[in-house]
């Protein structure tokens, strides 16, 4: 036996063949918080009155019933805006 072919067995890994690498783990957002804040249930998408910026922004509306506005986050429960008309 050559002093290559004993060294390679020495230090080599057992096993020669082409094996998986292992499967990594699902990607975790940054901040915990992203998860809640993004709208799973949402329906459709239109602009609605926002109570905290009082002017018409785009919101998400939900299954549930409420909205979400994607400016400020804000969610709001009621469907029609103060004066307004749904």
């Amino acid at each position: 036996m050559s002093a290559l072919t004993s060294l390679c067995r020495m230090f080599a890994r057992p096993g020669h063949g082409h094996h998986r690498a292992p499967a990594l783990p699902p990607a975790q957002p940054a901040d915990p918080v992203v998860g809640m804040l993004r709208p799973v249930e949402a329906l459709v998408n239109d602009t609605a009155w926002c109570p905290v910026e009082e002017v018409d922004r785009l919101h998400a509306f939900l299954a549930t019933g409420g909205r979400i506005c994607w400016t400020c986050r804000t969610v709001t429960t009621d469907r029609t805006p103060p004066g307004g008309v749904e």
